[in-house]
C-alpha cells in the first residue's frame, strides 16, 4: 500500500475527490435555485454555494502550495 503522506498519491486522490464533490454539490444547488426560486430557499442555497466556492478556493490554494513546495 502507498504510504500516506503530504503530496503523495493518496493525498492527491483525496484532494481530487473533495474537489469533485464540491463541484457536484454546487451544480445541485444551482439547479435547486433554478427549479425552486422561492426567496428563502434561494437565500439558503446561495449561502451554501458561497461556502462551497470558498472551500474550492481553499482546496486550490492547498494544491498550489503543495506544488510550489515539491519543487
Amino acid at each position: 500500500m502507498t504510504e500516506k503522506k503530504i503530496g503523495g498519491y493518496v493525498f492527491r486522490q483525496e484532494l481530487s475527490r473533495a474537489r469533485l464533490a464540491n463541484r457536484v454539490i454546487r451544480e445541485s444547488l444551482k439547479r435547486l435555485v433554478e427549479e425552486f426560486p422561492h426567496q428563502r430557499t434561494a437565500n439558503l442555497v446561495a449561502k451554501a454555494g458561497t461556502a462551497l466556492a470558498e472551500n474550492m478556493e481553499a482546496l486550490d490554494e492547498i494544491e498550489a502550495i503543495l506544488s510550489r513546495n515539491r519543487n
